[in-house]
């Protein structure tokens, strides 16, 4: 069993995901959101609370008056994986996913879209970009 903990933003205050990469789940159960988190090791309550603070942008992004700078605001999510890492054993993997906003879900194209990477053990950050790599990954993105 490989165990992967992807952050990933999702509507309702779910930022954290976990599933067995042996498995094709897509991301698999929801272990963080809003204002809690079940992961399979403890962590800091203060980081806890930055993810959820950083969730809350994204809630509201619809607003028009908050003006949301996705370049930064997904800089700031990487960076809250870079301090998650340390807590969580090397044998799990730790990805981070985002998606370019689209006109519509009709244009979504998993292949020009959505962006992977793997934050490793040692916090450097790992670029996954090559469609294979996250079909075998994601394969659930691909039917």
């Amino acid at each position: 069993m490989t165990i992967a903990i992807t952050i990933m933003l999702d509507w309702g205050g779910a930022w954290a995901w976990e599933r067995d990469l042996n498995e094709n789940s897509g991301v698999g159960p929801n272990i963080a959101s809003d204002t809690w988190w079940s992961g399979p090791v403890d962590i800091p309550e203060k980081l806890v609370a930055d993810f959820c603070a950083w969730q809350r942008k994204f809630e509201v992004q619809n607003i028009p008056e908050f003006d949301l700078n996705c370049e930064e605001f997904h800089e700031d999510g990487l960076n809250l994986c870079k301090q998650l890492r340390p807590h969580l054993p090397s044998e799990i993997r730790l990805f981070f996913e985002f998606c370019d906003e689209v006109a519509s879900e009709e244009d979504w194209n998993p292949e020009n879209s959505v962006w992977l990477y793997e934050i490793m053990p040692d916090t450097l950050i790992r670029p996954i970009v090559v469609v294979e790599e996250m079909k075998r990954l994601r394969p659930s993105m691909f039917r």
